[in-house]
């Protein structure tokens, strides 16, 4: 039997992806593994400030699906 390809180039997944690891990063989330809230800013920082990045890089190029979900995924880590 044919497996399926595991998800990719899905750039509504991808920021879902990046929402999940900053929730981790700031300790509103459990770590999967290890079942537990770790808050670490320096870490979470950085995805907000790629987060940022990519939304300046990225101005422009979207559906507007895609619009919308990147701007209630800031909206809500704000």
């Amino acid at each position: 039997a044919e497996r399926a390809a595991p998800p990719g180039g899905d750039f509504g997944l991808f920021l879902h992806k990046l929402r999940i690891q900053t929730f981790l990063t700031l300790g509103l989330l459990p770590n999967p593994v290890t079942g537990e809230k770790r808050c670490q800013l320096d870490h979470a920082q950085a995805l907000l400030d790629d987060l940022a990045m990519l939304r300046e890089k990225t101005a422009g190029n979207l559906s507007p699906h895609e619009e919308r979900l990147f701007a209630a995924i800031l909206e809500e880590l704000s």
